[in-house]
């Protein structure tokens, strides 16, 4: 029996091992991916995000053309979509209606891009704090 691809939003915390094949994760983020087939989707803010990461997060981090290239191979294999301003407005509205402050703002662009892109499922390795955005979008934590 064949089964549907659901349309699946990658955020940075997915992006990074799902790009550095010594991750502990890649396999798992290989899964998905494949899994999602053509409905695999992220944004130009996760682009930015898994690039600070790899160039400068991680224990071996990569020369910035290495990283760039990397992402630039996501092009191959699923939709980069860009955030509009609506995207911002949004996660501001819900950061400011639980009170919250800080960086967990950029999660919650994540959850914004993912809606936009009509994404049922965001795979993260953040799950808990996807999940104060996600509203009816499922939220995958990678290694589930």
């Amino acid at each position: 029996m064949k089964t549907t691809a659901m349309r699946t939003y990658f955020d940075s915390s997915a992006l990074v091992p799902l790009l550095l094949r010594r991750s502990r994760f890649h396999a798992s983020a290989t899964a998905v991916l494949r899994e999602a087939g053509t409905e695999a989707v992220t944004s130009t803010h996760a682009l930015a995000e898994t690039f600070r990461t790899l160039t400068s997060l991680t224990p071996d981090p990569l020369p910035p053309k290495a990283a760039r290239e990397l992402i630039r191979s996501l092009d191959k294999v699923m939709e980069v979509r860009p955030l509009e301003r609506g995207n911002y407005d949004d996660a501001l509205a819900a950061m400011a209606a639980q009170g919250l402050c800080g960086p967990i703002v950029y999660d919650a662009l994540h959850c914004c891009a993912a809606q936009q892109a009509k994404a049922r499922r965001i795979v993260t390795r953040n799950a808990k704090h996807l999940r104060l955005f996600a509203g009816p979008t499922a939220v995958k934590e990678l290694g589930d």
